[in-house]
């Protein structure tokens, strides 16, 4: 007797793709606070926000113009050879407002030792690490539904979200 099969899709029946975590040029994945979401070749999940209204160690103290939103990620290269993270990979989202990360607020994190901040950082094939964005957003933001997004490797415009609360 053979096998039981899948039918075929066919365009009308709806598919599950708007679900799916992986970004696509026809997909951008918005998750919840735990989940996660690829993009490119990047697997991206965050491990946890804080607010701070100053970063930095005793030699170099940094204030934001509004607030700092703290931002530990991990992410693990899914590609066969070695890729360049930077901070720039990623923006804060904010009632249809973007942020850009912050780099005095990355500086003084970066230089007061305590995290890894995403700068000129290399990742090799099957490997994973963890980082820090920072960004400077208005208080009136902290109210609202915000969302960390990931974007392509390069100068595409793909990308996946991460709720923040």
């Amino acid at each position: 007797m053979p096998e039981p099969t899948e039918p075929e899709p066919t365009e009308t029946s709806p598919q599950p793709e708007s679900s799916s975590n992986r970004a696509t040029d026809d997909n951008e994945p918005h998750v919840g606070r735990n989940g996660r979401v690829i993009v490119d070749t990047l697997t991206w999940r965050v491990l946890s926000v804080r607010q701070a209204s100053e970063l930095g160690s005793d030699f170099s103290i940094e204030k934001p113009d509004g607030v700092y939103v703290v931002v530990k990620a991990r992410v693990t290269n899914g590609k066969d050879e070695s890729v360049t993270i930077n901070s720039d990979i990623a923006e804060l989202e904010v009632a249809g407002d973007s942020y850009a990360t912050d780099s005095d607020g990355t500086t003084a994190v970066q230089f007061s030792w305590d995290e890894e901040v995403f700068f000129l950082k290399d990742l090799g094939p099957n490997v994973s690490t963890e980082g820090t964005f920072v960004f400077d957003v208005p208080r009136s933001a902290l109210s609202q539904r915000m969302e960390i997004c990931f974007g392509e490797l390069g100068f595409g415009s793909t990308k996946g979200c991460i709720r923040l609360h």
